[in-house]
């Protein structure tokens, strides 16, 4: 007697195709202060940067780099995008790519506006200014690169870093700006004179990320299951804060040579044992979302 074993047939209904890239290590959301009634997200997506909406779960646009030509082996290829950032105003998409290129697109006309060429490898973050006229980017290749996207070029290279950059972020209250990198580090950078000021060396393994909180607190994620806080106090206020940063008899540098002071004054140790991917504070400062990889 032999016997048989019935199967049900099943057979492919729908094929979504490519949602998001493993390689891309973020997501962009349009700002909710543009013409749009629904909010929508910026996705790397290998090539491609696909734009979706969350309200109807569906695909809007893709935005696709140009076709380039290889020197080296004189073959057509396609830069993986890797990291997107959308500008205050809501106007430009900047992407970066794992060749170290950028690409500047227009969100409303969808087609590339500018491309900018200065980094050596893989674009790691980037960030705009506030007036969205200026692109802050950051790379493995060590180097931080100022663009002007009104004359479409580079306005300064700031290099101190020793291992690549993980995260830069400006502070909204002045010309201030904070990278990140592997090299267990965090520096405060002076933009209107390119030059670092203060470096937090405390940290004994790689810092992956940084998020500010109202400008006043900054909040460090490493390697290891410890988030760190940092205060933050501008030299060019009044405001009483003895009993965060009490005086000291040895410090040495004078308040009108930095823009602003930073002291320890904590941290919280998390459950999870595994890195931390990304730190994000919301509008209020009141929530912090922490991504571990």
């Amino acid at each position: 007697m032999v016997l048989t074993k019935q199967y049900d047939r099943h057979a492919p209904e729908k094929v979504f195709g490519i949602i998001g890239s493993g390689n891309a290590n973020n997501i962009a959301l349009l700002p909710s202060n543009t013409k749009s009634t629904s909010r929508r997200i910026f996705v790397p997506a290998c090539e491609s940067v696909l734009l979706w909406d969350l309200k109807t779960h569906s695909q809007i646009n893709t935005f696709v780099d140009e076709i380039t030509s290889s020197t080296v082996l004189k073959k057509k290829i396609r830069e993986e995008a890797i990291i997107v950032s959308v500008s205050p105003n809501g106007k430009h998409l900047a992407v970066g790519y794992q060749t170290g290129m950028i690409k500047i697109f227009s969100i409303t006309q969808n087609e590339t506006t500018v491309n900018f060429h200065g980094h050596k490898s893989t674009i790691t973050t980037l960030t705009f200014t506030q007036d969205s006229a200026t692109l802050i980017s950051g790379s493995k290749d060590t180097d931080i690169i100022a663009w002007d996207l009104i004359t479409e070029a580079g306005l300064y290279r700031l290099r101190g870093h020793k291992a690549p950059i993980t995260k830069v972020i400006i502070m909204t209250s002045q010309s201030v700006l904070i990278s990140s990198s592997k090299d267990m580090t965090i520096k405060f950078w002076d933009m209107s004179i390119q030059h670092c000021f203060h470096t937090i060396v405390t940290h004994r393994t790689e810092v992956w990320s940084i998020a500010l909180a109202h400008d006043r607190y900054l909040i460090t994620g490493c390697s290891d299951n410890e988030l760190r806080f940092f205060a933050l106090r501008s030299t060019t206020t009044d405001e009483d804060d003895s009993f965060m940063f009490p005086p000291r008899k040895d410090e040495k540098t004078s308040e009108d040579q930095v823009p602003l002071h930073v002291q320890s004054i904590g941290s919280l140790v998390r459950k999870s044992k595994q890195r931390v991917s990304s730190l994000n504070v919301d509008n209020d400062s009141r929530i912090l979302a922490c991504h571990v990889s």
